[in-house]
């Protein structure tokens, strides 16, 4: 008689933080597609202009999705030309909804940090703000997926 041990099932569950943390940068994109659709739409109402924008992030996401999974060389992925197109898009949508607040960021923290370091000057120009903001902008469309994606 032979005797054999199995584990133990338990109905222990873990988090997936990167899920957790994925959730929360889509949410952030929903934000800064609210704040473009409040300043290009104001007639819209908020409770309409955030399912809109929950809506467009949404679909943004998903056509991303092929894109990301082939960065991660993950099943299903492809290098898709329509998906590298609305992963531009969606970072401009959320540029546009955070370019109006990157002149403040020389009053940050942050801000005065990096001015005192590198001897800048705390006036951001116009071209400079459009790029910090695109550079955001791609960080957060990029940044759910990637992070859903992680393991």
């Amino acid at each position: 008689m032979s005797v054999r041990s199995e584990p133990l099932h338990t109905d222990t569950r873990h988090i997936a933080w990167n899920r957790v943390a994925s959730v929360i940068s889509w949410l952030i994109g929903v934000l800064f597609t609210y704040l473009l659709l409040r300043d290009v739409a104001p007639a819209l109402g908020l409770l309409l202009a955030l399912t809109i924008a929950s809506g467009s992030q949404l679909l943004l996401t998903l056509a991303e999705r092929p894109l990301w999974r082939w960065a991660l060389r993950r099943k299903g992925g492809k290098p898709v030309l329509f998906a590298v197109g609305v992963t531009l898009v969606d970072g401009g949508i959320n540029a546009g909804g955070i370019y109006p607040f990157v002149p403040e960021l020389s009053n940050s923290g942050l801000g005065k940090m990096l001015i005192e370091i590198f001897g800048l000057s705390p006036a951001v120009s116009a071209p400079a703000a459009g790029v910090i903001a695109l550079a955001i902008g791609l960080l957060v469309a990029g940044l759910s997926e990637y992070l859903w994606e992680m393991e």
